[in-house]
């Protein structure tokens, strides 16, 4: 990162060649996202149009570079976004599961154990689970806007971690959208990142 403007990410593809992208504050993430896994496809004709469609969203001219020259990797971010975490909202709220229940929203005042996460690092993307002895992952609902917790993890359970330059993390879903806290403690996903898709990962 450099003067917190931009990320550098390498990203692999299934010919184990790695591609060095920059990717800057107004990268639409979704599209960046989508194109990176079409890059992993099997088939190289849609290998090919993915990596022509990523140099046309206006970043660096990709590279072929060794593993061993690896710099900021997606990889990375899930690494560091992983651990005992809990997820605090710029309105200073936290992400809240029950004990009965599969219902989640953002809690104010003191943290508790209902607010204790951890995220977990599934290969460049991470999940979230309630510490619950029952293991709750939570889910961004398809075809809504709406989370819930699940038992068993699939990939709508998996988010894109993203470090921001002021030290918060945003989260895009499976589906493309951002996790978002609204000031009326309501947690949901959105289209597009703004301040309430901006979180604090404390440790616990």
């Amino acid at each position: 990162m450099q003067e917190e403007s931009y990320y550098n990410l390498t990203v692999g593809d299934t010919h184990d060649r790695l591609h060095n992208f920059q990717i800057t504050v107004d990268t639409d993430y979704r599209n960046f996202v989508q194109l990176v896994n079409t890059m992993r496809s099997p088939n190289i004709a849609q290998q090919d149009r993915a990596f022509l469609q990523l140099q046309q969203l206006g970043l660096q001219h990709p590279d072929y570079i060794r593993k061993a020259r690896v710099p900021e990797t997606m990889r990375q971010f899930a690494e560091g976004a992983a651990g005992k975490r809990r997820i605090r909202s710029c309105h200073g709220t936290y992400l809240h599961w029950y004990d009965e229940g599969l219902k989640v929203d953002m809690k104010s005042g003191e943290a508790g154990t209902c607010e204790n996460w951890i995220i977990e690092d599934w290969n460049e993307k991470v999940v979230f689970r309630a510490v619950d002895p029952r293991g709750k992952y939570l889910r961004a609902c398809l075809g809504s806007n709406q989370l819930t917790l699940v038992y068993i993890p699939e990939p709508t359970e998996l988010w894109s971690p993203f470090e921001n330059g002021n030290g918060t993390w945003s989260f895009l879903s499976s589906n493309g959208t951002w996790l978002s806290a609204h000031e009326d403690g309501q947690v949901c996903t959105v289209k597009d990142r703004q301040a309430c898709e901006e979180f604090l990962l404390e440790s616990w």
